[in-house]
């Protein structure tokens, strides 16, 4: 009876402590610009993504009649969330997304740390994971549960030596998801299967390393086999691999964009973060403790994390967020001493742990509390920018559904508010055709084809005086809307 006892009292923790991870993930979901209350502008690369899953739900393909260079998993999740609700959609698979990603990430802790412990864990990395969240809707938070995931497979084969195929499986996938996603965030895989690669050969099971490799390859053609047939079938592996591969591998190599100091800068502005900073003294205070291969393999994982994160030679701070799964290790860590701590009477350690964690994760957690509660007050209002507001209805009300229009800049959301579609698959030009100019010269060729029936011009344009010559040329009158600024010129064909 005590043992049974014992057991209820256990699983009831366990939903205990689910179910406060959730309400974590959904109070952190209001961070989300999609968020279900008052959704606000997307940002820039959210607007492109919506926009091609648009297309994609017109019939279109990404890459052969639109283009955009991330991987096609970001669409298709776009697409599905468009299909599933225009208004709530992404906001649901986001809020899924985080609740996965926090669970995934309190299981990692629990390899460490106990139950109430881990949901500290968890709530401690929340602060980060907000710096680096920009409204969400990113290739990076679609991964963050495929490499929490990856890192408590590899994790727990290394602890535990707990492996199956079902989890070789799925960590192939895993991998086979991001890859569709963005190739630069891969490099818990690296790490880890050369860690694993490596202890096979020093224990001489060579056997059983092809018995992983060939379920983890497995795993990996699961998922990717169907994004390469699909685009096989509708003709559009070329174009993928021109804009996702070709055009990527140009993009971080750009001598002016991607040259080596803006690399370094984007790498020390991504290292000199506190909890990163802490992150990487506590592994290697554990390594010199206990000479732990595992701790060897996170603190490569981590500094090869920040240096695929810099490739591109940009410190976007959504480029963060794929760090976050690899400081629950050290953060665990923390937590575990605060176990020892706990299970010795040191009420002291446990104070200044509980007062350090509290006072750094106080006030994000407020924000956020603050965040939901005004979103829910304020519920049925969109927090539209004026600015787009006005462009958008203008483009409503002057063109007709079936009508093309071109957005000369990075302005996606305009399609998107209106309703609208591009009169190029360049729908965005800035920075793409600066770095390649023979698709700065397809883009006027086809809106010279296709004849846009409104044009939406930004003073800050790369090929401004070109746009103009075209403009002159085709008849185009310039209209003044209000509250539309000095930037922004709007033009309607005659």
């Amino acid at each position: 009876m005590r043992l049974k006892n014992l057991r209820t009292k256990e699983i009831a923790i366990s939903a205990l402590c689910i179910a406060a991870i959730s309400m974590i993930a959904l109070i952190f979901s209001f961070a989300a610009k999609s968020q279900i209350f008052t959704p606000s502008n997307s940002l820039t690369d959210s607007s492109v993504f919506q926009y091609v899953a648009r297309v994609m739900l017109k019939g279109g393909v990404p890459y052969r009649d639109t283009f955009d260079h991330k991987g096609p998993l970001i669409y298709f999740i776009n697409a599905f969330a468009l299909w599933l609700s225009p208004e709530k959609g992404l906001w649901i698979v986001e809020l899924i997304v985080l609740v996965l990603s926090f669970v995934i990430m309190y299981r990692l802790s629990r390899l460490f740390c106990n139950k109430i412990t881990s949901v500290f864990v968890v709530i401690a990395i929340v602060p980060i994971l907000y710096q680096y969240f920009e409204g969400g809707n990113f290739t990076e938070e679609y991964a963050l549960p495929l490499v929490a995931g990856a890192l408590y497979i590899f994790s727990d084969f290394f602890i535990n030596k707990k492996i199956s195929r079902f989890r070789l499986l799925i960590c192939g996938a895993s991998l086979g998801a991001v890859l569709m996603l963005r190739v630069n965030m891969i490099a818990v895989w690296i790490v880890m299967s050369l860690g694993v690669f490596a202890l096979s050969i020093y224990n001489r099971e060579y056997k059983r390393l092809f018995s992983f490799l060939g379920y983890f390859m497995l795993g990996l053609l699961i998922v990717v086999a169907p994004f390469i047939i699909w685009l096989a079938v509708h003709g559009a592996l070329k174009d993928f691999w021109n804009s996702y591969i070709v055009f990527n591998f140009a993009y971080s190599s750009d001598a002016v964009r991607a040259n080596i100091y803006s690399k370094a800068y984007s790498f020390l502005h991504f290292l000199y973060v506190p909890l990163v900073m802490v992150a990487g003294g506590v592994t290697c205070v554990s390594f010199f403790k206990k000479r732990n291969f595992l701790d060897v393999l996170y603190l490569i994982c981590l500094i090869l994390t920040l240096l695929l994160t810099c490739i591109s030679g940009q410190f976007y701070g959504h480029y963060g967020m794929i760090i976050v799964p690899i400081l629950i290790i050290p953060l665990a860590y923390i937590g575990k001493v605060c176990d020892n701590a706990f299970e010795k009477n040191q009420l002291l350690s446990i104070f200044i742990i509980i007062y350090l964690l509290v006072s750094s994760a106080l006030p994000t957690w407020q924000a956020l509390t603050n965040n939901a509660l005004v979103s829910f007050q304020n519920r049925g209002n969109e927090k539209i920018d004026s600015t787009v507001l006005a462009v958008s209805s203008w483009v409503e009300e002057n063109t007709g559904e079936d009508e093309r229009i071109i957005v000369c800049g990075n302005w996606n959301i305009i399609y998107n508010q209106s309703n609208r579609f591009a009169a190029s698959k360049y729908s965005y030009q800035s920075p793409i055709c600066e770095i390649n100019s023979d698709m700065g010269s397809e883009f006027f060729e086809e809106i010279s084809q296709n004849k846009p029936k409104a044009i939406i011009l930004l003073k800050g344009f790369f090929a401004y005086d070109k746009m103009q010559q075209f403009i002159i040329k085709y008849n185009y009158v310039r209209v003044n809307v209000n509250d539309t600024g000095d930037n922004i010129e709007l033009y309607i064909a005659t």
